[in-house]
């Protein structure tokens, strides 16, 4: 995910479990009956990010953090310069929407499991 500015000026780059990520040591490709799956994620991989394809994305009201959701299952939060601030974990299947509060205060997601969770 790209953060940008309204004069079109990149300013932070959100990187999870990615072959674009150097930091990165997962293994990325995974060959099954001759088809390319998704990444295996390495347990001791330093890198706090989604291990799947970003569905959503939203900026805070106050437009000092983002929340992202994933097909890795995951609700994680960012800050504005993209640096990971943690994951939230409790979705069976993937996360296709994610929304703040206007007071900021929560965030709403919905994901593929048919269910819509609100975090304190």
């Amino acid at each position: 995910v790209c953060v940008w500015s309204k004069s079109g000026e990149l300013k932070a780059t959100l990187k999870g479990h990615c072959f674009q990520n150097p930091k990165c040591t997962c293994r990325h490709y995974k060959i099954v009956n001759g088809k390319i799956w998704a990444m295996e994620a390495n347990a001791e991989c330093p890198v706090n990010g989604h291990s799947g394809l970003v569905y959503s994305v939203a900026w805070s009201p106050d437009g000092e953090m983002i929340v992202t959701g994933s097909c890795d299952k995951t609700v994680r939060l960012w800050s504005k310069l993209g640096e990971h601030k943690g994951a939230l974990k409790g979705h069976q299947d993937a996360v296709t929407s994610v929304a703040y509060s206007t007071d900021g205060k929560q965030i709403a997601s919905a994901s593929n499991d048919q269910t819509v969770k609100i975090w304190d």
